[in-house]
Parts: structure tokens; sequence; C-alpha cells
């Protein structure tokens, strides 16, 4: 099948195909003798994994590795530490976005006058940290008339 034939079967864009091919994420597909690239029926599966592994979250670079794999005979269990590795990611980001949460939510629980006391901590009035300061306002002697 030619490769907008392969787009229209698995509802990726030409480019996309193409950019597939050009990182190796899917072998080069044989050409025919007129140089058309030929791209065999399991293409469809195989970018259909890809797209699988998209939505889970695989880098593209694992995916390659992953297809890889399987094209040189991984088995099973190959298949299920990529996925495990994955779901512990998964989990560990899960835990900090948590953490994340609860700290957020106790944030907005602070009394208004501890947010009030603590932006006044600062004392900015506005204006330019790097101008000279009035004189008599800051720092320096008053000026004398």
């Amino acid at each position: 099948m030619r490769r907008g034939e392969l787009a229209r079967a698995t509802g990726l864009s030409i480019d996309t195909l193409r950019f597939y091919e050009d990182q190796g994420v899917i072998p080069p597909p044989p050409r025919l003798r007129n140089g058309y690239r030929d791209y065999p029926e399991h293409y469809v599966t195989l970018l259909g994994f890809v797209q699988e592994a998209r939505v889970l979250g695989i880098p593209l670079r694992r995916t390659a590795e992953v297809l890889a794999a399987l094209a040189d005979g991984a088995t099973a269990d190959d298949l299920r530490a990529v996925v495990q590795e994955r779901h512990d990611e998964t989990v560990a980001t899960i835990t900090r976005l948590t953490r994340l949460r609860d700290q957020l939510g106790a944030l907005l629980e602070v009394p208004d006058a501890d947010v009030d006391r603590f932006v006044a901590s600062f004392a900015w009035d506005g204006r330019d940290l790097d101008a000279p300061a009035p004189p008599g306002e800051t720092g320096g002697p008053a000026p004398v008339d």
C-alpha cells in the first residue's frame, strides 16, 4: 500500500508517517520498481502499537526500541518490562502531584491576615528598587534647608 493509503488506514498524517520513518520508529518499507514505497499490511498494526504507546506516554524513542526488540524476537516478558517501567513512572508522578495538590490546598487555607502580614513583610511600595530614594525617605540624612 502507498503512504496515502497507510495514512488513511491508520488515521495518521503523511507527515507523521514520514517522521516515524525518518526517526527509525518504523522500518523503511520495501520499494516498488518505480521507487514508490510499498507498505506491507502489518504496518497498520505497527502504527497502531505506536499510537497506543503514545497514549500511554511512552516516549517515541523507547517505542522504537521496543518495536526493534519485538522484530528481533523479544518476549512477552520484555514487553511487560516496558509497561512496568511506564507504570512505575506514572505512580511516581501521581505521588508528586498528590503532594503538590496537598501543599497548594494547605496554602489556600492560610488565613487572610497571615497572607497580608507576609505580603507586608516585603515592604515594597512599587518604586523601582534601583532608582535612588528621594532625600529623607530612606537611608541617608534628611536635606538641610
